[in-house]
């Protein structure tokens, strides 16, 4: 398996890096472990927002940032959690999804790929819901837009220099840039205050 996903430079390349059918079904059952990823992320920053809001609408600032970094630091344990499961268990996670044994092998090779996305999601989702609550909707928007835009611009230009390796590592780079704004963000409010 191993000597499938080395790129030996030359035209000839296998499905993984061409693409096609088996980057396809390999990418199924990595969305499908993703989301469940994702969704529990959202749920623990769905979950603070009502005491983030509460909170900032009483003026209680301290607390405000007191909600949102308890909020960091949950999603950041539940995403290593989810990043050290999936890792360990990588050589079996797409096989409970139906993926043959060859699809299973595969995925086991692309998923760590994925797994590194799901720290940056932990701080970008957070700090989203974050400015949500504490009425800035425009730094709001520029999280939610941003990543989705970077990611669209990251599709059009890895792709085309290391074939399909660049697709799967536009989404973690998506989220790193995303995570990175939230900061630059959060930092900048910092300032303000």
């Amino acid at each position: 398996m191993a000597s499938s996903l080395r790129y030996d430079g030359s035209r000839r390349c296998d499905g993984y890096w061409a693409g096609g059918t088996a980057a396809v079904t390999c990418y199924a059952p990595v969305s499908y472990i993703s989301a469940i990823i994702i969704l529990l992320l959202q749920g623990v920053s769905d979950g603070c927002q009502p005491l983030i809001s509460l909170s900032y609408g009483e003026g209680h600032h301290d607390r405000t940032k007191q909600f949102r970094n308890l909020a960091y630091s949950f999603a950041a344990a539940v995403s290593l959690l989810c990043m050290g499961v999936l890792f360990l268990l990588r050589g079996q996670a797409a096989a409970l999804f139906g993926a043959s044994p060859q699809i299973t092998a595969r995925v086991a090779d692309i998923l760590p790929v994925f797994l590194s996305g799901y720290l940056f999601v932990s701080i970008s989702r957070v700090t989203t819901v974050y400015f949500y609550a504490t009425d800035k909707d425009l730094q709001a928007c520029i999280m939610i837009y941003g990543e989705v835009i970077i990611l669209f611009l990251l599709l059009l230009i890895l792709p085309q220099m290391t074939g399909i390796g660049g697709t799967w590592l536009s989404v973690p780079v998506s989220q790193l840039a995303a995570m990175c704004i939230s900061i630059f963000l959060i930092m900048k409010e910092k300032k303000k205050a």
